[in-house]
């Protein structure tokens, strides 16, 4: 399975951009590739098992994403169980470093295309390129977000002194 990371150096504290990360409903907020998310199932706002159905940007592409794992102020590994992309499995680890006064965030993909060997080859062809480009994408909304919060949080700080 064709694996690989992006990261990104955040101007804010972990704790700000794990606020956005852990409101697991509200992906769209940050992920401009996302139209809409909503939970699923019933589910919980985050937290291991929470469920979630994000309608992409192009208006015809889904995404159903469960958590897989959920490391409290650190990260979470999520599971694309459905889609109606051509990924056979696709799993998605997000990280969060504290680097000084930054937060280190990492996207680490882990995914198999449909189509045997033909999606082998779609995936050397550019699909690999064109993913890393997009989790780039993710990351710059996630930090353009957590940057915004924390320079916001630092004015209602230096008003109220």
């Amino acid at each position: 399975m064709p694996k690989f990371s992006v990261e990104k150096i955040v101007n804010a504290p972990k704790a700000t951009v794990w606020t956005l990360l852990a409101d697991f409903e509200n992906i769209d907020f940050f992920n401009d590739a996302i139209n809409k998310s909503y939970l699923t199932e019933g589910s919980d706002n985050g937290g291991l098992g929470a469920t979630r159905h994000c309608d992409l940007s192009d208006g015809k592409n889904y995404l159903k994403e469960r958590v897989l794992k959920w490391d409290e102020g650190e990260g979470m590994t999520i599971d694309i169980y459905a889609t109606s992309m051509p990924i056979k499995s696709n799993i998605v680890r997000f990280e969060l470093e504290q680097f000084g006064d930054k937060t280190k965030a990492r996207m680490i993909f882990d995914y198999e295309l449909k189509f045997g060997i033909l999606g082998k080859i779609m995936s050397k062809l550019g699909l690999t390129a064109f993913m890393r480009k997009q989790t780039n994408l993710v990351l710059d909304g996630l930090a353009q977000k957590a940057e915004a919060a924390h320079k916001q949080a630092n004015l209602h700080v230096v008003s109220a002194a």
